[in-house]
Protein backbone atom coordinates (compact mmCIF):
# COMPACT_ATOMS: atom_id res chain seq x y z
CA UNK A 1 0.00 0.00 0.00
CA UNK A 2 1.12 3.30 -1.17
CA UNK A 3 0.09 6.56 0.64
CA UNK A 4 0.19 9.85 -0.76
CA UNK A 5 1.33 13.17 1.18
CA UNK A 6 -1.69 15.48 0.82
CA UNK A 7 -3.09 17.54 3.82
CA UNK A 8 -6.66 17.31 3.48
CA UNK A 9 -10.12 16.23 5.60
CA UNK A 10 -11.31 13.67 4.75
CA UNK A 11 -15.58 14.02 4.92
CA UNK A 12 -17.33 10.87 4.93
CA UNK A 13 -18.86 10.14 1.84
CA UNK A 14 -17.59 8.71 -1.92
CA UNK A 15 -14.46 9.63 -3.74
CA UNK A 16 -13.67 9.13 -7.82
CA UNK A 17 -10.41 6.86 -8.09
CA UNK A 18 -8.36 7.52 -11.23
CA UNK A 19 -6.26 4.19 -12.17
CA UNK A 20 -3.83 2.70 -14.66
CA UNK A 21 -5.73 1.27 -17.99
CA UNK A 22 -7.63 -1.95 -17.00
CA UNK A 23 -6.82 -2.14 -13.59
CA UNK A 24 -10.75 -1.08 -12.29
CA UNK A 25 -11.27 -4.52 -10.79
CA UNK A 26 -7.71 -4.64 -8.99
CA UNK A 27 -8.13 -1.68 -7.63
CA UNK A 28 -11.80 -2.32 -6.27
CA UNK A 29 -10.18 -5.90 -4.65
CA UNK A 30 -7.76 -4.05 -3.26
CA UNK A 31 -9.41 -0.91 -1.61
CA UNK A 32 -12.28 -3.83 -0.69
CA UNK A 33 -9.66 -6.19 1.09
CA UNK A 34 -8.60 -2.61 3.02
CA UNK A 35 -12.12 -2.73 4.27
CA UNK A 36 -13.01 0.21 1.54
CA UNK A 37 -16.37 -0.22 0.38
CA UNK A 38 -15.55 0.39 -3.62
CA UNK A 39 -17.07 -0.43 -6.92
CA UNK A 40 -16.66 0.11 -10.56
CA UNK A 41 -19.64 -0.09 -12.86
CA UNK A 42 -20.51 -2.63 -15.50
CA UNK A 43 -23.26 -3.11 -18.00
CA UNK A 44 -25.02 -5.94 -16.87
CA UNK A 45 -28.60 -7.38 -17.79
CA UNK A 46 -30.74 -9.82 -15.96
CA UNK A 47 -27.87 -10.03 -13.71
CA UNK A 48 -25.10 -11.04 -16.85
CA UNK A 49 -22.58 -9.16 -17.20
CA UNK A 50 -22.70 -7.29 -20.90
CA UNK A 51 -19.22 -6.93 -21.72
CA UNK A 52 -15.93 -6.65 -20.03
CA UNK A 53 -16.09 -2.85 -20.69
CA UNK A 54 -16.39 -0.73 -17.47
CA UNK A 55 -19.13 2.15 -18.35
CA UNK A 56 -16.58 4.57 -16.53
CA UNK A 57 -13.07 3.51 -18.23
CA UNK A 58 -10.33 3.90 -15.64
CA UNK A 59 -12.48 5.62 -12.39
CA UNK A 60 -13.58 3.94 -9.31
CA UNK A 61 -15.77 4.80 -6.46
CA UNK A 62 -14.82 4.25 -3.07
CA UNK A 63 -16.99 5.44 0.07
CA UNK A 64 -14.38 6.74 2.87
CA UNK A 65 -16.42 6.64 5.95
CA UNK A 66 -13.61 9.02 8.44
CA UNK A 67 -14.28 12.14 8.77
CA UNK A 68 -10.17 12.55 10.30
CA UNK A 69 -7.42 14.72 9.26
CA UNK A 70 -5.85 12.90 6.51
CA UNK A 71 -1.97 13.13 6.31
CA UNK A 72 -1.78 10.60 3.81
CA UNK A 73 -4.61 9.41 0.71
CA UNK A 74 -5.33 5.76 0.46
CA UNK A 75 -3.31 4.56 -2.45
CA UNK A 76 -3.04 0.92 -3.95
CA UNK A 77 -1.41 -0.68 -6.44
CA UNK A 78 -3.02 0.50 -10.08
CA UNK A 79 -4.59 3.65 -8.51
CA UNK A 80 -3.41 6.72 -10.16
CA UNK A 81 -5.13 9.61 -7.61
CA UNK A 82 -8.23 10.70 -7.16
CA UNK A 83 -9.67 13.25 -9.32
CA UNK A 84 -9.46 16.57 -7.48
CA UNK A 85 -10.08 20.63 -7.35
CA UNK A 86 -7.44 22.96 -6.03
CA UNK A 87 -5.24 20.19 -4.53
CA UNK A 88 -8.59 18.50 -2.38
CA UNK A 89 -10.19 15.26 -3.21
CA UNK A 90 -13.96 16.00 -4.38
CA UNK A 91 -16.50 14.19 -2.45
CA UNK A 92 -19.48 13.27 -4.03
CA UNK A 93 -22.28 12.85 -2.43
CA UNK A 94 -24.60 9.61 -2.06
CA UNK A 95 -27.23 11.43 -3.70
CA UNK A 96 -24.72 11.47 -6.80
CA UNK A 97 -23.95 8.12 -6.56
CA UNK A 98 -27.19 6.51 -6.39
CA UNK A 99 -28.13 8.86 -9.45
CA UNK A 100 -25.23 7.09 -11.92
CA UNK A 101 -26.56 3.95 -9.91
CA UNK A 102 -30.21 4.46 -10.66
CA UNK A 103 -28.70 6.00 -14.50
CA UNK A 104 -26.33 2.57 -14.99
CA UNK A 105 -29.72 0.37 -14.17
CA UNK A 106 -32.43 2.62 -16.59
CA UNK A 107 -29.43 2.39 -19.67
CA UNK A 108 -29.56 -0.90 -19.31
CA UNK A 109 -33.14 -1.64 -19.51
CA UNK A 110 -33.58 0.37 -22.56
CA UNK A 111 -30.64 -0.93 -23.83
CA UNK A 112 -29.32 2.84 -23.89
CA UNK A 113 -25.98 2.89 -22.64
CA UNK A 114 -23.92 6.53 -21.04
Amino acid sequence: MKMQNKNFITIPGWYLGYTESNEENRVVTRMNDMGYESFTPYPEKNNKLLNNNPLYPNYVFIKFEDNVLEKFLVKVEGLIDYVSFDGHPVRLSELEVDRIKQKVDRSIEENVFI
